[in-house]
């Protein structure tokens, strides 16, 4: 009998813990039992624990199951993808309580995101070796300056050519495919440009993952 390929990994979590989890955060999140908080004019959301646990049970499910599903996990940014239009969907229809909705909106407009780009920055840099940090340096930095120079470039070529202005396909083309992958497209550039433009952040991060995808 041929063995499954197949590994249940979420959140670090293998199966036979993940599964209890899941199953305690979906129950105290539908039948009411989550922990809240009042904000102001009387609405009502989960805390921070509530909210992050039901972000990582449920967002942590959708992010496995892009990372599994082939195709769409090596070619279509399935991981990111399906973390976010899966839980979108699941809002749009309704099925997401609305105290969690307004916990997860206020765990980001609280700073989640700053936090979020910090760990990816720091994190990246600690997990590797100083010496080889150094090493490489020198000789890897020349290539990526030149790389993205290049890039750039011809980006903005193409946005003269085909009308969409060098400017916009410096912005919204280029640096989203240069960013890091999908974690970059997604929440890193549009933080930034939300930030700066006052644009919805959502929009902005589901342009930047397909342009970054199809990359």
């Amino acid at each position: 009998m041929k063995k499954s390929n197949i590994h249940f990994d979420v959140c670090n979590l293998p199966l036979k813990y993940f599964v209890p989890f899941f199953v305690m955060v979906i129950i105290a999140s539908y039948l009411g039992f989550i922990p809240t908080v009042e904000l102001a004019d009387g609405l009502v959301a989960s805390n921070y624990i509530a909210t992050f646990a039901f972000l990582m049970s449920v967002g942590g499910l959708f992010f496995w199951l892009g990372d599994t599903i082939p195709i769409v996990n090596n070619y279509l940014g399935g991981a990111c993808l399906l973390s976010l239009f899966g839980i979108s969907t699941l809002n749009y229809f309704g099925l997401v309580p609305q105290e969690l909705v307004l916990g997860t909106k206020v765990l980001i407009s609280g700073g989640f995101q700053d936090a979020f780009m910090a760990f990816i920055l720091v994190g990246s840099v600690l997990v590797m070796d100083r010496k080889l940090i150094l090493n490489a340096t020198a000789r890897y930095i020349p290539t990526v300056l030149g790389s993205q120079l290049f890039a750039i470039l011809f980006a903005m070529l193409a946005g003269v050519i085909t009308g969409f202005g060098p400017v916009k396909a410096l912005f919204d083309i280029a640096a989203p495919c240069m960013s890091g992958g999908s974690a970059g497209a997604i929440a890193t550039l549009p933080k930034l440009y939300s930030d700066l433009s006052g644009t919805d952040l959502m929009s902005e991060a589901g342009k930047f993952l397909c342009y970054a995808s199809i990359d």
